[in-house]
């Protein structure tokens, strides 16, 4: 069983797809939608307090160094969901966090949340304004082509990586993202084979680079 707490706003509605491709593959998954009200939020905290031990958590949506955010709308605006000192939560669970600057919140509480294992991302750019607030990825070139790519190439490999953590048993999440990084640097000898998507493969790159496992 994976257990998907979706965080649902505009921007990771493309997400979904991740839990279709499991879905589709007959992976037994139970989807917690982190909807933008007060009681959504609640709700899928009550829910997350009460998984059993061992249990494999997919978190999808954003993140901050600090915390983990719920659902967000144009009359609701993204608030914590989890946030650092709450991340005890996970206790005795194994968390897959796709959200950006994951990997600095966990890196942060490796200690005291308890947590069995976890893995985190540094950037994970999805929209065009994120482009433009950091001067590396307009210095590689990121554009809405790029991005497009991106997200699809997202899609398939959390997807592709999930489907062979629950069809092999794999039990360790090192394991888990040795996969996911094999599967991202297949990404990237395919985008440069086709030679003019340098930019695809520089973000693909620098992505890869920033995971890490704790």
């Amino acid at each position: 069983m994976i257990y998907v707490f979706h965080a649902i706003d505009p921007t990771t509605a493309f997400l979904s797809q991740i839990v279709q491709e499991l879905q589709g593959r007959n992976i037994e998954v139970e989807v917690i939608e982190i909807l933008p009200s007060n009681e959504s939020y609640a709700a899928a905290l009550a829910i997350l307090r009460e998984l059993p031990d061992q249990s494999t958590i997919l978190f999808l949506g954003h993140g901050q160094f600090d915390k983990l955010y719920g659902g967000e709308s144009p009359e609701f605006a993204k608030a914590t969901f989890v946030g650092k000192n709450q991340m005890n939560i996970f206790a005795n669970k194994k968390l897959f966090a796709l959200a950006c600057n994951s990997v600095d919140l966990l890196h942060d509480c490796r200690f005291s949340s308890g947590i069995i294992k976890a893995i985190g991302f540094a950037s994970l750019p999805t929209e065009m304004k994120e482009v433009e607030a950091s001067k590396t990825l307009k210095v590689i070139g990121v554009d809405q082509v790029v991005l497009d790519d991106f997200k699809e190439i997202l899609i398939r490999s959390v997807s592709q990586a999930f489907i062979y953590y629950v069809k092999r048993d794999v039990s360790d999440f090192h394991t888990l993202l040795d996969y996911f990084r094999l599967l991202i640097s297949r990404e990237i000898n395919k985008s440069a084979i086709e030679g003019d998507k340098w930019a695809l493969v520089n973000l693909l790159f620098l992505v890869k680079s920033k995971i890490s496992c704790f």
